[in-house]
């Protein structure tokens, strides 16, 4: 495997996917893993230049990113750059993600957002901070070694498996660093994916995947 690919899990994001690909496709190929869409988040994103996976029902947020990890591996991808498709990463700090892991830097980088965590959050980032000195283990903008996810196997898609993969990595060794971001306001509106208490019950899947992966 060699190169880098960008996965950006999408749910009617219509309005803004074209535009996030279209300012990460320089940086490197985008896998937008379209979650049953009802919008034509789809074809915004083939337009743009992005490579689309379409999950035939809504599956939710971890098995959208688990779809675009198993699209990278293939099509020959050795690494995985995690990012959110509503605009608000902002596109130069995606593509130091790619250079991390693609100059060997690091086989796994973590963004750590600015704003106060919610309360949920929280008690995931003390057991994280904790356990591995990570700050935002929830934090949308990661970057991955697609060898552990090979080595790993398999996810529960109900949790993060964004926060799964990367506690399997930091209990295999994994070198790694973290790096604050930025957050652009979300262009049109709230997450597709998770609000009130989807939101909470995402985040305490995500602490038990924490407690749990060895």
């Amino acid at each position: 495997m060699s190169g880098c690919a960008i996965v950006i899990p999408a749910f009617n994001e219509q309005e803004t996917i074209g535009g996030v690909v279209r300012d990460l496709a320089p940086t490197a190929p985008v896998i937008v893993v379209d979650d049953a869409s009802t919008d034509g988040t789809a074809e915004a994103a083939t337009t743009a230049g992005a490579i689309v996976v379409r999950l035939g029902g809504n599956c939710g947020y971890g098995h959208a990113v688990d779809a675009g990890f198993r699209e990278a591996v293939a099509r020959g991808f050795r690494y995985v750059v995690t990012a959110d498709g509503d605009g608000q990463h902002d596109a130069g700090e995606v593509s130091e993600f790619v250079r991390i892991v693609s100059d060997g830097e690091a086989e796994l980088a973590i963004g750590i957002r600015p704003h106060t965590l919610h309360f949920v959050e929280r008690i995931c980032a003390w057991y994280a901070r904790a356990a591995f000195g990570v700050r935002d283990p929830l934090c949308g903008l990661k970057a991955y070694d697609l060898r552990f996810y090979e080595d790993y196997g398999g996810f529960d898609q109900r949790r993060s498996v964004g926060t799964e993969l990367m506690t399997f990595a930091l209990r295999r060794g994994a070198r790694w660093t973290q790096r604050p971001i930025t957050l652009h306001e979300r262009r049109d509106g709230t997450s597709r994916f998770y609000t009130g208490l989807r939101a909470n019950v995402r985040i305490l899947r995500s602490l038990w995947a924490l407690l749990r992966v060895r």
